[in-house]
C-alpha cells in the first residue's frame, strides 16, 4: 500500500509482529536519476489484529458533502482550463 494512502486512514492500532493477524506494507516510489525509473522502496511495516483494525475504519466518520463536491469541482475546473495547477498525485489525496 502506499505511505500517503495509508495516513488517510484513522490510526490503526500496531502490535507485535508475533501477536499480529495481518501487516500492511508501505511502499513509495522513488526517482533513480542515474537511470531515469522509478523504483519502488519498502518503507515500514505495520502490524496489527484485524477486529481492532476494522473496529477503526468502520467507526472512521466521512467528511462534509458539500466540501468534497466543492474540492471535485475546483479540480474539474482546473482541468477544463488546461492548468496543471494539480502536479502532485499526492496532492489529491491530502486535500
Amino acid at each position: 500500500m502506499q505511505t500517503a494512502f495509508y495516513e488517510t486512514l484513522p490510526a490503526l492500532p500496531e502490535c507485535n509482529k508475533s501477536e499480529a493477524d495481518f501487516a500492511f506494507f508501505l511502499y513509495d516510489l522513488f526517482p533513480e536519476m542515474k537511470t531515469l525509473t522509478l523504483t519502488l522502496k519498502l518503507q515500514r511495516v505495520v502490524y496489527t489484529k484485524f477486529a481492532s483494525a476494522l473496529e477503526q475504519i468502520a467507526k472512521f466518520e466521512a467528511g462534509s458533502v458539500s466540501q468534497f463536491t466543492e474540492l471535485l469541482q475546483k479540480k474539474l475546473d482546473t482541468k477544463l482550463s488546461g492548468s496543471s495547477a494539480v502536479t502532485n498525485l499526492e496532492d489529491i489525496v491530502v486535500e
